[in-house]
């Protein structure tokens, strides 16, 4: 079961009103990380404080089909002309799984205008 932080769920909130009452807007759910999964997680090397330093807190907590304690963050950048016409322009999701304090594996999609 994955637990959802309040900060997701404002953030989400803030989007529906957003889109609601703007007729163009630019809106950030969280910071895109700067840091590359790709080149600073090494499964059975990376501790799960070395991954909150350099993303943060997850914004979503839970337990994998294996069992293992699982972090996810989702951040992205929508552009929003009218309430009918919003597109995402950045996109970023990492899943990092954990056996004990060490990752055990993880996965992520970044995508970028």
């Amino acid at each position: 079961m994955r637990k959802i932080t309040e900060w997701t769920v404002l953030a989400v909130v803030i989007l529906f009103l957003a889109v609601a009452c703007a007729p163009s807007f630019n809106l950030t759910l969280g910071e895109i990380p700067a840091a590359d999964p790709a080149t600073n997680i090494k499964p059975g090397e990376t501790t799960r404080g070395e991954v909150q330093g350099l993303f943060g807190p997850p914004d979503m907590e839970g337990v994998n089909d294996d069992g293992r304690p699982t972090w996810t963050y989702t951040r992205m950048s929508i552009e929003v002309e009218k309430a009918s016409d919003a597109r995402m322009t950045e996109f970023f999701n990492l899943t990092v799984s954990f056996d004990g304090d060490v990752v055990n594996s993880y996965s992520y999609d970044r995508k970028a205008k």
